[in-house]
């Protein structure tokens, strides 16, 4: 049963003139473009690429991932033991092993991203503040390119309560 599945790919454009490919399918200035808006490097990209390549592969071999609370007493007592912050999370899914029933195995993949989007660019300090709107950070923050020597930086965080949001 589980060899039948064909599980969607999380990366898939959702929308636009490239919806339904991987990124990397797109015309390579698109996807630097996209690259910047998830704050990821192309290698960066690589390793995440590789995670979901791992999490598809479970999909094939146990089938869907289930929610924490459709497990079983015994299979929930051994995921809090040996996943507890997996365990612990909301949205935490798990992958039944047909072998081994009663130890799930957490349902994951990750999104790697190490790129740094600075908030102010050099030209700043020389009192040069033209930017024009350039697109959309992945936490949600507006991206914006410098007119005087083309950086894109990203409006600063928010603070509110002692702790950095997303404006």
């Amino acid at each position: 049963m589980t060899n039948k599945i064909k599980p969607r790919h999380p990366l898939r454009v959702s929308s636009g003139d490239f919806k339904g490919n991987l990124p990397h399918e797109m015309p390579e200035e698109e996807f630097l473009y996209w690259l910047i808006e998830q704050g990821m490097t192309e290698a960066d990209y690589q390793i995440t690429i590789d995670s979901i390549t791992y999490y598809l592969a479970q999909i094939t071999a146990y089938g869907f991932p289930v929610p924490t609370e459709k497990l079983t007493d015994d299979q929930a007592g051994w995921a809090r033991t040996d996943h507890k912050l997996h365990y612990d999370n909301p949205f935490g899914k798990w992958f039944i092993n047909p072998d081994k029933k009663s130890r799930p195995i957490p349902a994951t993949y990750r999104l790697h991203r190490s790129r740094g989007i600075r908030e102010a660019c050099d030209c700043a300090e020389d009192g040069i503040q033209e930017y024009s709107e350039w697109g959309t950070f992945h936490d949600g923050r507006t991206l914006f390119q410098c007119e005087a020597c083309g950086e894109v930086i990203v409006t600063p965080k928010e603070e509110r309560n002692g702790r950095l949001f997303a404006a």
